[in-house]
């Protein structure tokens, strides 16, 4: 199997709140993921501004995109962030309540844990998530740590 050459492209970015707990107000961006130039996914990240201690989410809608393609055809993984020992860490969680499983315009899915963890996708999900990591400017506040 060939290594992926992801390249992202940023998009958007809104902001609500506040948070309940702090009263920060929280951000979320998104853009796509291409794979040699062939789009594999759009991506949220969510996080509270100042408060990098609540961690994040990223939301990747992953699956087959353009003309042909409709929401049956992509599902949603969902992982969490967190710092841990100063070191970035990341966790595939179950997807079913993340806001762009629940928005059903970009994917009619939503993976659980156990439908990634130990499959071809798992390696690709983190694949997504290093370009991201490296190539969001947007996300600094995150990937500069504590």
């Amino acid at each position: 199997m060939q290594p992926m050459a992801i390249t992202v492209e940023t998009d958007g970015t809104s902001d609500s709140g506040p948070c309940e707990c702090c009263g920060n107000m929280g951000r979320t961006v998104w853009g796509y993921l291409y794979d040699s130039g062939r789009p594999i996914a759009a991506y949220y990240v969510q996080w509270t501004l100042g408060r990098i201690d609540h961690g994040a989410h990223i939301d990747l809608v992953t699956g087959t995109w353009g003309g042909q393609s409709s929401p049956k055809d992509r599902s949603v993984v969902a992982v969490t962030f967190r710092w841990m020992s100063s070191v970035p860490q990341f966790m595939i969680i179950d997807a079913q309540e993340r806001p762009a499983a629940k928005a059903g315009s970009l994917a009619a899915s939503a993976k659980r844990r156990d439908e990634v963890i130990g499959t071809p996708l798992a390696s690709n999900v983190f694949a997504m998530l290093d370009a991201i990591w490296h190539s969001d400017e947007r996300i600094s506040e995150l990937t500069r740590g504590p």
